[in-house]
This record gives C-alpha cells, structure tokens and sequence, in this order.
C-alpha cells in the first residue's frame, strides 16, 4: 500500500472522525481529534472507561470537567466498536501506525503523556504498535527511545517482552517488532554543552521517512 493510498484513507477517516465528534457535542478541532485517535492507537482499550482514560492522557483534555472524559470514552467506543473483547482501532494496521507515529514524533509533549505510566497490557500494546511501526517508519524509533529514557523502570519488561516478537496484523500477516534495545536512550557528547555531556536529541521532525517500502500481497 503506497504513502499516497495512506494518506487519502487517513484523510476519509479523520472527515469522519471530525463529523461524528460533532455529533456528540465534543471537539471538531482535527488536531485534538487527530491526538485523541493516535492515543488509542497507541494504548488501546478494552472498554469506554479505558478509552476515557486514554483520551485524558491527550494534553489538550486534560482537566476536563465531571462527565467529559466518558463522553470521549463513549465516542471512541462507537467510532471503533471491537468484534469481540476490547475495542477496536483504526484499520487496516498500516494505516493506524502511520497516523501514531506522524502524531507522536511531531508532538513530543503528546508522546510524554500518552506513553509515560503504561502497565501491563497496554505497555506491551504500546511498543509492539510502535515497534512494528519502526520496520517502516524510522521516526518511530526515536519515539520509542524517548519513551524509555522517560519511564525505563515501567516500561523495560514490556521491552524484554516485545523485542523480536512476532505479531499477527488484523489482515492475518505476520510482522516481527526490532530489538527494542537499538532504541534505548543513549548519552553522548554535545560541542555546545558547557557540561560536556547532554541526552542526544531523540524526536525527529518533518515527514516520516519510509525505512522500506511494504510488501504487496501477489494480484491474483
């Protein structure tokens, strides 16, 4: 699937995202939307509760009044209603990894607050999404490495667990994640740093940068 067909599909879904947003009386600002969707990409959740908290990580939500977050947890729970246990996403994998990485590795405040104190299932969630994102998109790798500097202690057994992984994607292909350790933060000298030594800058900007082209199942 080219960048082109990616990115005309992330356009139809986010006109969605904005119209049915709407009509639940929440934010039309794409950008909030765009965030708020990256983070369940990123977490996922099993029910609206989880979505609401997932939502409330985005920092332009933060604060809401009483009852706000599960109007996003509701919304997001009907935006992609799971076909059995948890919920869904956006699909196909492809398309919701590109959009995860785009949002997080252009906004490292939002990266900070969707990936620091994951547990659990959705640490292991978080990196297999963004790890499997790595094998096409190396701006994903920073993303990972600076989330390990912020929350190594919670995050590393998540890390052993992921590494070389393989996972089945929902179109039923079968994807391995890199070794979680080429992404571990790293120090090293810094010619402007009166200290001598400073954390290497980790967030890439500007467009993501396609490690590989994916492979097209065979016409038939």
């Amino acid at each position: 699937m080219t960048s082109r067909v990616l990115g005309e599909l992330l356009e139809h879904e986010a006109r969605h995202w904005q119209r049915t947003a709407a009509a639940a009386g929440l934010s039309g600002d794409g950008r909030v939307l765009n965030a708020v969707v990256a983070a369940l990409v990123v977490a996922g959740a099993d029910d609206e509760d989880q979505a609401a908290a997932v939502a409330g990580r985005v920092p332009d939500l933060a604060g809401l009044a009483d009852g706000e977050p599960h109007r996003w947890g509701q919304w997001l729970a009907g935006l992609y209603p799971g076909a059995g246990a948890g919920m869904g996403s956006v699909q196909p994998d492809l398309l919701a990894e590109q959009h995860a990485v785009t949002e997080l590795a252009a906004d490292p405040v939002l990266a900070r607050a969707v990936l620091s104190g994951l547990e659990g299932r959705q640490a292991v969630r978080a990196l297999t999404v963004l790890g499997r994102a790595w094998d096409l998109y190396e701006e994903a790798g920073p993303v990972i490495g600076a989330a390990l500097r912020a929350d190594l202690a919670g995050l590393a057994a998540a890390a052993g667990q992921v590494t070389g992984e393989r996972t089945r994607t929902s179109s039923g292909t079968e994807r391995a994640a890199p070794s979680m350790k080429a992404a571990m933060p790293v120090r090293m000298p810094a010619k402007s740093s009166p200290g001598g030594v400073r954390e290497k800058r980790l967030i890439a900007r500007g467009p993501l940068r396609s490690r590989r082209r994916p492979m097209m199942p065979p016409s038939t």
